[in-house]
């Protein structure tokens, strides 16, 4: 005769330990890094200085960020009307800027010209269309008046930034400088 054992069933435990590691930036430096004057300045790659580059959509986007970011520091920060704004296909950005008082009203003492881009400005058709069409705008605003034009371009790309941060900062030291000329011709 066979007889038929079965063992009890036998529940093994297992404590299994993991530990999750949650890290907090060491210092306020680092929290702050994107951030300037109450904007906030995408920490994404800048765009390679070659036009036909491939460039992810996410650095594409960052960099518009950034773009409206400058927008807003012209009007929010330093009170400028864009009267021009312009980008050409190849990443380049054309602000025309006049200044106004604080009552709202335009003073017509100097034009800005910002012009932003991942590369260095080159004669074209298409550039001196965009030449033209600012100063159309500009003589639609301004009439008869001729302010005194402050032209400055700032290429964003590595060779030239490390990060959007340190291009913004930039930008806005030149927009403050622009603002001073105005201030002082007032005075």
């Amino acid at each position: 005769m066979k007889k038929l054992i079965k063992p009890e069933q036998v529940n093994l435990k297992f404590d299994i330990e993991y530990i999750v590691e949650v890290i907090f930036p060491d210092s306020e430096e680092q929290l702050v890094a994107s951030t300037y004057k109450g904007f906030n300045i995408p920490d994404g790659e800048l765009l390679p200085s070659e036009k036909d580059a491939i460039i992810s959509s996410q650095a594409l986007a960052d960099y518009h960020s950034f773009i409206e970011c400058i927008e807003d520091l012209m009007t929010d920060n330093y009170d400028l009307e864009i009267y021009y704004k312009n980008a050409s296909p190849y990443n380049s950005f054309y602000f025309g800027a006049i200044a106004k008082n604080s009552d709202g009203t335009l003073i017509f003492d100097f034009d800005l010209t910002l012009r932003v881009s991942n590369h260095n400005p080159h004669r074209t058709q298409q550039s001196q269309q965009y030449k033209k069409e600012k100063k159309a705008a500009l003589k639609r605003i301004a009439r008869t008046k001729k302010p005194t034009a402050i032209t400055r371009s700032v290429i964003v790309n590595n060779d030239y930034y490390s990060d959007y941060l340190e291009a913004f900062v930039d930008i806005d030291e030149i927009i403050k400088r622009s603002v001073e000329i105005l201030e002082r011709k007032k005075h």
